[in-house]
C-alpha cells in the first residue's frame, strides 16, 4: 500500500471545504457524508489513517437517507475486509434485480 502525503495548505483548504459544505447542507436539511483521506502511512505497528469524515443526518426533520447512514459505520472503520466489500456488492446487485421484477421493490 502507497503511503499518502497531503501537504498542511491542502489539508487545511480540504476542511474548510468540508465545513462550507457540512453548514450548508444543515442549514437547508440535506443530508450528506463527505469523506477524505488526509493521509496515510505505513509503520511497524501498521497502517496510520488520517480521515475527514463529515455527516449530517437528522430523521425527525427528514434528512435521512438509509445508504447514508450505512457509509457513516463503514467510514468509522480503519478497514473494510474485501469479504464484507463483495457482500455489499451482492447485496447492491439484488436489490437492483428486485427493481426491475414486479412487485418485489424494496423501501
Amino acid at each position: 500500500m502507497k503511503d499518502i502525503v497531503i501537504s498542511n495548505e491542502v489539508k487545511q483548504r480540504i476542511e474548510q471545504l468540508m465545513k462550507q459544505l457540512h453548514t450548508l447542507c444543515a442549514d437547508n436539511n440535506v443530508p450528506m457524508v463527505a469523506s477524505v483521506v488526509l493521509g496515510r502511512t505505513e509503520t511497524n505497528e501498521g497502517i496510520n489513517i488520517n480521515k475527514a469524515v463529515s455527516t449530517f443526518i437528522d430523521s425527525w426533520t427528514g434528512a435521512f437517507d438509509s445508504t447514508l447512514v450505512a457509509a457513516i459505520e463503514i467510514l468509522q472503520l480503519n478497514r473494510v475486509p474485501p469479504s464484507a466489500i463483495e457482500i455489499l456488492s451482492t447485496l447492491r446487485k439484488n436489490i437492483e434485480q428486485n427493481r426491475k421484477t414486479p412487485g418485489k421493490n424494496f423501501h
